[in-house]
């Protein structure tokens, strides 16, 4: 996908009911929902402290750092 907006038009957050990672845009062009269902098979929550996310170019970086020690997961890269 090509994401041609600037940083400030994204919202990366966590929808804390559904266990999921929302992205979207301010001016609702671009919409999607992340599951991680291997943090739900353990039992684990959703974390938006462990929420990371950057544009670089036109792709959107999110990552989520995992729950025990070690360097974040990369979820997925939208380009």
């Amino acid at each position: 996908l090509n994401l041609p907006y600037p940083p400030s038009t994204y919202c990366v957050s966590i929808d804390s009911v559904k266990q999921q990672i929302v992205i979207q845009t301010r001016n609702r062009k671009y919409y999607k929902r992340v599951g991680l269902p291997e943090l739900s098979e353990f039992g684990l929550e959703l974390d938006e402290q462990r929420l990371s996310w950057r544009h670089q170019q036109t792709s959107l970086f999110v990552s989520y750092a995992r729950p025990v020690p070690g360097a974040p997961m990369q979820l997925l890269m939208l380009a």
